[in-house]
């Protein structure tokens, strides 16, 4: 028997399990040189956008398409508020509220970016969903 989830239960566990694979990217950054540490970040929001991309095709035979959109669009809201929330503290500076609010469209191309692979497994999960 499967047990259903509820949407906050689902948002949860998909923001938990990305939080965690952009942790370890920024462990991984800390140990590389510099230069390399950018590589790094673009291989974590790949991996990002591949999960998202997975996972969302697995909701997509399981949810409504409206469900699947609006936990898809939070969770894809919050990974990119971590995501350069914590960008923020690694290079200090100004406060984080001034960085986030001058990187309002990088914010928002990472939710694109997260949100985007997901719509489509959503959309392709729900074709191959069993009638």
């Amino acid at each position: 028997m499967i047990m259903r989830q509820g949407w906050p239960v689902r948002v949860l566990v998909r923001v938990g399990a990305l939080a965690a694979a952009l942790a370890a990217y920024f462990g991984i950054a800390q140990l590389l040189p510099a230069g390399k540490a950018d590589v790094a970040g673009f291989i974590a929001l790949a991996t990002v956008a591949i999960g998202s991309f997975v996972w969302a095709m697995r909701d997509g035979r399981e949810v409504v398409l409206g469900d699947g959109l609006r936990d898809w669009l939070i969770v894809a809201f919050i990974i990119a508020v971590l995501w350069w929330v914590t960008l923020s503290l690694f290079e200090g500076g100004e406060s984080i509220v001034d960085q986030i609010r001058t990187r309002f469209w990088s914010v928002l191309t990472t939710v694109g970016m997260t949100f985007a692979p997901a719509t489509l497994g959503l959309l392709l999960g729900q074709g191959s969903r069993n009638p």
